[in-house]
């Protein structure tokens, strides 16, 4: 009888999309067939490695006994699910073309193996329900992929998150339209050099977080140069405008820099 219910060797990747599958089938033979053998009194861990390849004993070569042995293949298999990537797929998942209502019913019910469903309060159940409605719709692609990344999230956390990357995301985009656009100005022909030089300042004003909240030419709140209201102001020093005098270029530079 044992002859039967004799296991092939285990060779599975795992990382292979099925190995979890696999590593569930065969462990189910594995055990079916030490059942048969059992009134010979086999040892369960040199049984074990008599049946698994080469490069999956590997993985449980400095194991002492089988149980351990089992519970390292255990978790080298069957990966923690992502609950709330899997439960994204379930919400969003649409009949697809020539698909009938039975197949449709039963992609369903695999997707939902993965969702962690369980026994919870009705505040629980409002709450996992509005995270799993605040990722699907969300507008930015690029905010839900972060949040799915997770294996569980709370409705908080994925709030939190998601406004940390808004916020990060809105400050990429104005740093990088900042720069274009005196880039730009820099190569046509009509732009004299003082006009340059007084770009690259309001380009450095406008990306620049500094430590003192206030303008260093008119004490009002930190702003662009171009924005100035002492832009135009004349140097009581050298009687030039505050635009072209070069010692308040080097003073406003030298207070951005400390």
């Amino acid at each position: 009888m044992d002859k039967f219910l004799r296991p092939d060797r285990f060779d599975a990747d795992p990382n292979s999309s099925g190995a979890a599958s696999e590593w569930k089938h065969w462990y189910r033979t594995f055990n079916n067939f030490l059942e048969a053998i059992a009134s010979h009194k086999p040892d369960k861990l040199k049984t074990l490695v008599n049946y698994v390849a080469p490069r999956v004993y590997e993985y449980i070569a400095d194991s002492d006994d089988y149980d351990s042995a089992i519970t390292t293949l255990e978790k080298m298999y069957v990966k923690p699910k992502n609950e709330v990537f899997a439960r994204h797929l379930l919400s969003t998942r649409k009949q697809q073309a020539n698909e009938s209502l039975s197949e449709f019913l039963q992609v369903l019910k695999q997707l939902s193996g993965d969702c962690n469903f369980k026994a919870v309060t009705a505040e629980k159940y409002k709450e996992e329900a509005l995270r799993d409605a605040f990722i699907s719709g969300l507008r930015s692609s690029v905010i839900r992929q972060r949040l799915l990344e997770n294996k569980t999230l709370q409705l908080q956390d994925a709030f939190d998150q998601a406004l940390a990357l808004d916020i990060a995301q809105k400050s990429s985009d104005s740093y990088e339209s900042v720069i274009p656009s005196f880039s730009a100005a820099s190569d046509n022909p009509e732009v004299t050099k003082s006009s340059q030089d007084e770009a690259s300042q309001a380009a450095v004003a406008a990306v620049r977080v500094s430590r003192n909240s206030r303008c260093f030419f008119c004490g009002n709140n930190r702003h662009p140069r171009t924005m100035c209201p002492a832009r135009e102001a004349l140097c009581n020093k050298c009687g030039k405008k505050g635009t072209l005098c070069q010692n308040v270029q080097e003073l406003y530079f030298r207070s951005n820099q400390h």
